[in-house]
């Protein structure tokens, strides 16, 4: 069972930058982060979970409509209301965050926002990337836009892919494998033991998000999840460790 930071250690630091990155893996000991692409206005691939830029910066307006040094220009940690103090944290490249999970040798759950449909070729130029620092083994691609998976595993069929849902399905590990999927990455509130039996009975990855209590942590610890994702990584480690005893 592996423990990844969603956002990086977002719980203790502005999320999707590099300094919560960083303090995921030396400080928590993740054994990988989840982080979030965009397009720039001019085709560079950047890391943010929103596409109004207005909630975690002092800017405005939608991330594709920014360039990559306008965006650059942004404070990453202008709404942070955590402990610590973050000057410093822009909006990183996913070059710079692929870097440094080859320089840690970690893993990464890498979610795909919109697809192809607002960002051409995303699917393509992602790939290509997670090749060019040799992560191939150690990523794992995500989407709420399914249709997006399926190119993914088109382009290219070792890519690992994973469907996400913030809901429950039905039939799920039948709707996840028509896809070519090889992980469900269900909200944790969402999942049942029957359900996971369903799903490791299909073949496929178990994986939860954002369980940040001890309580719901310590229940998808339970269940057997293969990945958990959450904003406090330290604490899922703890845990995972003490059961695992």
């Amino acid at each position: 069972m592996d423990i990844y930071g969603h956002r990086g250690a977002s719980g203790h630091a502005p999320e999707n930058t590099m300094e919560a990155y960083k303090m995921a893996f030396d400080v928590y000991r993740a054994d990988g982060i989840e982080i979030d692409v965009h397009y720039s206005k001019d085709g560079e691939m950047v890391v943010m979970h929103d596409f109004d830029i207005s909630r975690t910066t002092d800017g405005n307006g939608m991330i594709f409509t920014k360039t990559l040094t306008e965006l650059k220009m942004l404070s990453a940690s202008a709404q942070y209301q955590g402990e610590g103090s973050f000057p410093d944290a822009k909006i990183p490249m996913l070059s710079e965050v692929l870097e440094l999970v080859a320089q840690k040798n970690k893993k990464i759950n890498i979610e795909l926002k919109a697809g192809s449909f607002l960002y051409p070729k995303i699917e393509e130029r992602i790939i290509e990337m997670v090749y060019d620092y040799h992560l191939e083994d150690k990523t794992l691609l995500s989407s709420f836009d399914h249709v997006s998976m399926v190119r993914c595993k088109e382009i290219d069929a070792k890519i690992k892919t994973g469907i996400l849902s913030d809901c429950r399905m039905y039939q799920t590990a039948e709707y996840v494998k028509t896809t070519g999927a090889d992980a469900y990455n269900g909200l944790y509130a969402a999942f049942t033991a029957e359900e996971v039996l369903s799903l490791r009975s299909a073949g496929l990855m178990v994986n939860c998000y954002t369980p940040n209590e001890g309580k719901e942590i310590l229940a998808m610890i339970k269940l057997g999840m293969d990945i958990i994702i959450t904003n406090y990584p330290g604490l899922a480690i703890k845990l995972r460790d003490q059961e695992q005893k």
